[in-house]
């Protein structure tokens, strides 16, 4: 049985649920990450897959709208989530050439009022605890996610 595709691998199964090693998932959001991934885990032992897009992504920025986020002082860590947006409204979490989508949803958002954050979640298949207990005040409060679906509706994005 093959887990390809036509146009690919299928993501999902791309570590083959393999027990005896681990394997890590790295979807880069924009070149830049992807240059900084291949630098840190090319000659490191072990089983990585490295997921890159067809199509041109834009670069991630920073909040003050023209340094781009992964450039510069970055230095990636494998495993490790990245805050790219504070929120105090609560979080979305993103991945790979979705960042973008997703970065810009956020600051559509956040022009409407909504302080919602964004995580980039670029090792698919690792959980970063220390980021997730620092937003896990958002999780039992289920009411933002409508706040926020609604907000999304009204700009189009859903």
């Amino acid at each position: 049985m093959t887990n390809l595709y036509p146009i690919g691998i299928n993501n999902l199964f791309a570590d083959n649920g393999l027990s005896d090693v681990q394997s890590y998932l790295y979807f880069p959001a924009d070149p830049a990450q992807m240059v900084a991934i291949v630098k840190k885990v090319f000659f490191q032992r072990g089983i990585r897959f490295i997921f890159s897009t067809r199509s041109k992504v834009p670069w991630i920025l920073k909040e003050d709208g023209k340094t781009r986020y992964f450039e510069g002082d970055y230095e990636f860590v494998p495993g490790k989530d990245e805050v790219i947006l504070e929120g105090t409204a609560g979080y979305v979490i993103s991945f790979g050439e979705m960042l973008y989508r997703a970065h810009d949803a956020v600051l559509r958002c956040r022009q409407e009022g909504l302080d919602v954050g964004l995580i980039n979640k670029s090792t698919l298949n690792v959980v970063d605890e220390q980021v997730w207990s620092s937003f896990s005040d958002f999780m039992p409060r289920y009411h933002w996610i409508a706040r926020f679906s609604a907000k999304l509706e009204n700009l189009r994005l859903c």
